[in-house]
Order: C-alpha cells, then sequence, then structure tokens
C-alpha cells in the first residue's frame, strides 16, 4: 500500500457543489488520487464521476489523460449552477 506523499489540495466551491448533490439525493464520496477525479457520486443504482474547479481552474496533464482514456463523461462543476443544469439532463 502506497501512503500519499503530499495532502491533497481540495478546490474551495466543492464543499457547496457536495452540499448541492447530496441535497439532490446523491451518495458523494471525495477521491484524492492525483489525474482521477475529484467525486464519486451514486444515485439510483447510477454511477458518475465528476470534477470540480474553482471558476478559473484548468485541469491538469494527468487530469486531462484521464478523460481521453475513459469511456463516459467527466462533468466540471465550477459552480452550484454546474450541478443543477448537469442533474436536469440526467
Amino acid at each position: 500500500m502506497t501512503l500519499p506523499r503530499f495532502a491533497a489540495r481540495r478546490d474551495a466551491t466543492e464543499p457547496d457543489i457536495v452540499d448541492a448533490l447530496e441535497s439532490l439525493g446523491f451518495h458523494v464520496e471525495r477521491l484524492s488520487e492525483p489525474g482521477i477525479p475529484d467525486l464519486l457520486l451514486s444515485r439510483r443504482r447510477c454511477w458518475y464521476v465528476a470534477e470540480c474547479k474553482t471558476p478559473r481552474g484548468r485541469a491538469t496533464k494527468l487530469q486531462n489523460a484521464f478523460r481521453l482514456r475513459v469511456l463516459g463523461p467527466v462533468p466540471v462543476f465550477r459552480e452550484v449552477g454546474d450541478v443543477l443544469a448537469w442533474e436536469r439532463e440526467l
């Protein structure tokens, strides 16, 4: 088992985004592996991953590489409004 060498930095928008997701009925797990999306979500027997960013935040090289490898969408939430818009499209 590998121990993290540094604490994962969380985006400032994440607490409000997590609160919004939970209020919409999602179970939220925070992830902290480099390059892996910030949030693992589940609701109604479906799983999703999502990335939290500040309004001006950009994806890292590892995050971009992950997006190229996976076969599904990885929404990026910058504010609560992004969560609400995404949830309406499900």
